[in-house]
This record gives structure tokens, C-alpha cells and sequence, in this order.
């Protein structure tokens, strides 16, 4: 069997830093232990195909710079010739609905996983789920979202390597949150919820230039530290020193931008726990799928910095009973959220459709 996955992003700087681009990437290393795999991506003119940890990776330049979740380049297509699968990381991307045509055109099973993103396409005005062979959801909250799905429909979550991700420095009295700066992410609830005297490590990307300003402005006062480039090691070390990894994100942000799919899944928590560190999370999108309340992690109300502040406070409060739920989240991870898992779910549903 040869799949073949496509994903208009990938995760690198060059592309876009976030979980829906670095999900296509570690599924497909995977998988290659599994089955003869292939990433197909775009990019920017001049980027040359390579290797994506030892899994071959061909970047065609996407003509329509201005929107990098939606490329557009058919000349793609002949890399799924010999094909079996073809597995699509968006659905609302023009390079998708070629990608499905094709398969429908040659015989060849056609996946797809949303991840999020893209832009206009041929699925605003027909549904194209009708011609796939399966779809294939990061979450139960991913399918719920995909109301305008007709494929079958398969669970498969997300995973995280379990041999990186690991406890590797001592805890320290500190709270992180790792992800992209962007406001339905509800990093400004994080902020006014902390307690003065507790450091907040910010640790990702800024993707809006106004929220990054405004968050600066309300850490006035407070140990809040934006940390940004820093490499899968270093996030490691963060992840295992801090008491408690936040994930406050929102459906609704402080300036009323509304977003119901910003968290499909949701990868810092299992980071985090495969790091034994505790979890805490709104109560929305994949969180409770995830997140065990009062076992792995704890759940809190979104825009609820009473709330959450409580919950941060508990968790400092109380090391020991923190270290216990942190090891029981780990075996969590172990259990259900490894990439090995992720990919053997995708392979069964390959085989069942």
C-alpha cells in the first residue's frame, strides 16, 4: 500500500507553525512504519522537496501566496499516480477538491481530515464529502462540526511522541501555555486570571499583531514572559518544569471575533501530560475528549479568569496531589493519544472503506 498525504501547510517557518500543520508531518513518519508514504505540501517559489524525519516530502510552490492554507497548483496531481490512498489534511482547499476529483477520476480511496483553515473552494457551493471514502475527524467535537458530512465517519484523534515528550527538569512554581497568539485562544483571560507573584511563560508564535500588543500591555505589572522560537527541546523543558500547562481558549474573543473550530483537537494538553505536567482547560471544542476532569487535568468555564485562577491556585496549592493526577495523565497519553495509535486508527479505516 502507498499513501500519499497532502497538506497545504507544513510545520516549519518558512510555512505555518501550529498543530494543524504539524499533525499531517508525525502521522505520516508514523505511518511509515506501517505502509510506503509520501507528503505532498506547498510553499513558497524555490523550496525544494526533502525529508520530513526520514519521510520524503515534495513542496510545490502555491501560486496564490497570499493565502498559504489555500494553494493552488494542479501540477501536484502527478504525484498521486501511483497512489493508493490519498489522505487530504483540509477539506475547504482548492488542492483538496483536486485531489478528490482525481481519486474519483482513477480508482484511488480518498481520505479526508479537517484541520482547520483554507479558504475559498468548490465545497461552498457542493458537497464534496459525497465522493470520499471516508472522513476521518480529530475528534467527536471535529465530527459534531462536520454536520455537512456524508462519508462514513471515523474518530481518530491526535497523538504526541511520547519518547520527546517526556518529564526532563524538576517542577518549578510556573504556568505555561503554548500555542499561537491569536485571540480566540483567550491568552488575555490566562494573563488576568494569574496571580501577581506566579511567572507566566507565553510560548509560541504572535499571528496578530494587535492581540500580541494588547496582551503586552495587560502583563504590565505581572511575571508574564512572551517566549518565542524556541525549539521542540527547549518547549520540552517548559512543559516539565511548569506546575500547570493552560489552554484557555474561547469561542467568543475580546474583540467578539466568534470561532466554534479553533480547537479540532487540541495538542499542548497531551503534550503536557506526556510530560506529567497538569492539564487545565476551557470546557469547549476537544478539551473534555481529552482531559479527564479531577483525574488527567481540570476543566473551567470559558472567559472565567475567577475560575480559572481558582484552579491554578489549587494545583500550587497542592504539589503532591498535582504529581499524582500528572503520572495518571501520562498513562493516559501512553494509552490513547501516541502517534503509532493515530496512525494504526487511519489505517483501519483505510481498510474498511
Amino acid at each position: 500500500m502507498k499513501v500519499v498525504h497532502i497538506t497545504p501547510t507544513y510545520f516549519d517557518s518558512k510555512s505555518v507553525i501550529g498543530g494543524g500543520e504539524r499533525f499531517p508531518l508525525e502521522l505520516a513518519k508514523a505511518m511509515r512504519s506501517y505502509v510506503d508514504t509520501k507528503i505532498v505540501t506547498f510553499g513558497r517559489k524555490g523550496e525544494k522537496a526533502t525529508l520530513w524525519q526520514n519521510v520524503p516530502m515534495k513542496i510545490y510552490p502555491g501560486w496564490n501566496t497570499n493565502n498559504l492554507t489555500n494553494p493552488i497548483n494542479p501540477f501536484f496531481l502527478q504525484e498521486l499516480l501511483d497512489a493508493d490512498i490519498i489522505h487530504c489534511h483540509q477539506y475547504l482547499a482548492i488542492v483538496t477538491n483536486l485531489a478528490i476529483f482525481f481519486g474519483r477520476l482513477f480508482g484511488k480511496k480518498v481520505f479526508v481530515t479537517d484541520v482547520g483553515g483554507g479558504g475559498w473552494n468548490l465545497a461552498f457551493y457542493i458537497n464534496l464529502t459525497r465522493f470520499l471514502n471516508g472522513y476521518l475527524a480529530l475528534s467527536q467535537n471535529a465530527a459534531d462540526l462536520a454536520r455537512h458530512c456524508i462519508a462514513p465517519l471515523h474518530i481518530i484523534y491526535a497523538g504526541v511522541d511520547t519518547e520527546l515528550y517526556r518529564p526532563t527538569r524538576p517542577k518549578e512554581r510556573k504556568v505555561i501555555f503554548v500555542g499561537r497568539f491569536i485571540p480566540n485562544k483567550g491568552i488575555d483571560v490566562l494573563i488576568d486570571a494569574m496571580p501577581a507573584d506566579i511567572p507566566l511563560h507565553i510560548i509560541g508564535t504572535p499571528y496578530d499583531e494587535r492581540y500580541y500588543e494588547d496582551l503586552k500591555k495587560m502583563a504590565l505589572g505581572k511575571k508574564v514572559y512572551f517566549l518565542t522560537g524556541l525549539s521542540d527541546s527547549e518547549i520540552v523543558d517548559e512543559y516539565s518544569s511548569a506546575m500547570a500547562c493552560v489552554l484557555p481558549s474561547v469561542v467568543t474573543n475580546r474583540y467578539g471575533g466568534v470561532a466554534y473550530n479553533v480547537q479540532l483537537f487540541a495538542l499542548p494538553p497531551i503534550e503536557a501530560m506526556s510530560c506529567e505536567t497538569v492539564p487545565i482547560a476551557t470546557n469547549l471544542f476537544a478539551h473534555p475528549e481529552i482531559i479527564h476532569d479531577g483525574v488527567t487535568g481540570y476543566l473551567v468555564p470559558p472567559n472565567d479568569p475567577t475560575a480559572l485562577r481558582d484552579r491554578i491556585e489549587y494545583i500550587l496549592a497542592h504539589p503532591a496531589e498535582a504529581e499524582e493526577m500528572a503520572k495518571r495523565g501520562r498513562e493516559e497519553v501512553q494509552k490513547r493519544f501516541t502517534w503509532d495509535a493515530v496512525a494504526r486508527r487511519c489505517l483501519k479505516a483505510y481498510a474498511s472503506e
